[in-house]
């Protein structure tokens, strides 16, 4: 069902599922895929991974639908990109409704590409060695902190463009206390968000407050 997953996109799953007289809470028991994924994929708030649209389009399919003429004769890109649901394509990049409205989407694109140009730098430095010229391995661990960290930036960076900012990364502001009161840091995606934020001297607030 890949060929249609490419043109399930916001809309048209709205219209296939009203053309079969599903409710959202039907297909998202059917499917496995939350009822709110399912909401804001809908809504444009959310871009669904690969393997969620091959499920999506496979259940379609398994009911009888099938992407009309009108659709599968327009270009991939210029489906995604249509005003009628509010997608768009930036730099390769599906970018949902929820990333435009709350964050300046063209510098979260600038900082990907400067995180990307500074993690090549990164992997191909050369560790200090001992005096022998031994491995160093706490100089490794050391010197490894940042690229590593500029990596999971770059992920947070792929889901906030997506729509997918429940749960990771944690609100910025809570970062902030966190830096300051280490006790509040109580999982490995609390203490990578520190380490992004300490690695990193850009980062891209949302527009809106994130209290």
């Amino acid at each position: 069902m890949q060929t249609q997953r490419k043109y399930l996109t916001p809309d048209v799953s709205v219209k296939a599922r009203e053309q079969l007289n599903l409710s959202q809470a039907k297909v998202a028991t059917e499917t496995g895929i939350s009822r709110s994924y399912l909401n804001q994929f809908e809504g444009s708030k959310r871009v669904l991974e690969d393997h969620l649209l091959d499920t999506l389009a496979s259940y379609y399919g398994s009911k009888g639908w099938k992407p009309d003429a009108t659709i599968l004769a327009k270009p991939v890109e210029q489906h995604i990109s249509s005003p009628e649901h509010g997608l768009s394509i930036i730099d390769g990049f599906v970018v949902s409704v929820e990333a435009s409205e709350n964050y300046v989407v063209e510098d979260l694109l600038g900082e990907y590409y400067a995180n990307n140009q500074e993690i090549e730098q990164l992997m191909s430095r050369e560790f200090t060695r001992g005096i022998f010229g031994g491995f160093i391995e706490d100089e490794a661990i050391k010197t490894s902190l940042r690229p590593l960290a500029l990596m999971a930036r770059q992920y947070e960076i792929k889901r906030i463009l997506h729509g997918q900012t429940e749960n990771w990364p944690s609100p910025l502001a809570k970062t902030s206390k966190m830096i300051g009161d280490v006790s509040l840091i109580r999982t490995s995606g609390d203490y990578i968000q520190v380490l992004m934020v300490n690695a990193s001297e850009r980062r891209t607030m949302p527009i809106v407050d994130s209290e």
